[in-house]
């Protein structure tokens, strides 16, 4: 079982475990996830916007089929699930966060075709299941090693699958006060260093949809934007 504390000794960047303790994203600053404000994360009327706008997005340029296998990564408490179970056939819904998991499970409009796993994919892969479609929508910037994150979801996808990631476009003034320490270990992505990882990783056909929505938050505006890749067939 993976505690949140025991990543905190990474200092700096890209190295280490990934961790990520899931709140879409910083509407509040305690950031370490407890039962109450996993119940109150839906009803927050920012997230609901975002998630509206992220996974409308994702409707738009994700060609979705009745017979995909999906993984959600970073799940929560099911927001995405609900847009994109009814056009597919089965969603694995990943998570570090076990409350905000059982409120996803609670949902009877899930239940058949959503399975929930609380897990570190990293240090604990599904093993021999894969997927032909990952999303990850707000989770990446919680993650310290991408490089590794995108590896993982890589091995996870079909030959021919497909990844989308929704998350914050890099600005230039960004919140001091959240770091590492908070779970927070990408103050927003610089769209080509993104897109190098992406390809290190393996992944093609990398289109970038700007600012799918957008919030505030301590003054700062931050842009989401969603990137659609593949992984390649093999000939």
């Amino acid at each position: 079982e993976h505690h949140d504390g025991q990543h905190h000794h990474h200092h700096g960047h890209e190295h280490g475990h990934e961790h990520h303790h899931h709140h879409g994203h910083h509407h509040h600053a305690g950031i370490h996830f407890d039962e109450e404000r996993a119940e109150g994360w839906d009803e927050d009327e920012n997230v609901i916007k975002m998630n509206s706008d992220i996974s409308g997005a994702i409707l738009k340029h994700v060609d979705l089929q009745e017979d995909m296998r999906v993984m959600d990564f970073g799940a929560g408490t099911g927001k995405m699930c609900e847009v994109l179970a009814p056009h597919v056939k089965f969603i694995k819904a990943v998570d570090t966060s076990k409350a905000m998991l059982a409120i996803l499970s609670a949902k009877e409009e899930l239940k058949d075709k959503v399975e929930t796993s609380c897990r570190d994919l990293i240090a604990e892969p599904l093993e021999g299941e894969t997927f032909d479609l990952i999303v990850t929508s707000m989770t990446l910037h919680h993650i310290e090693d991408v490089a590794k994150q995108l590896d993982t979801f890589f091995a996870h996808l079909v030959e021919g699958g497909t990844m989308a990631v929704a998350d914050m476009e890099k600005v230039d003034r960004f919140i001091h006060d959240y770091g590492p320490e908070d779970g927070v270990f990408h103050k927003g992505f610089d769209r080509e260093g993104l897109r190098k990882d992406m390809e290190a990783a393996g992944f093609i056909d990398l289109t970038f949809y700007d600012n799918v929505t957008q919030f505030s938050l301590e003054g700062c505006d931050w842009k989401i934007f969603l990137m659609v890749a593949k992984k390649p067939k093999s000939h």
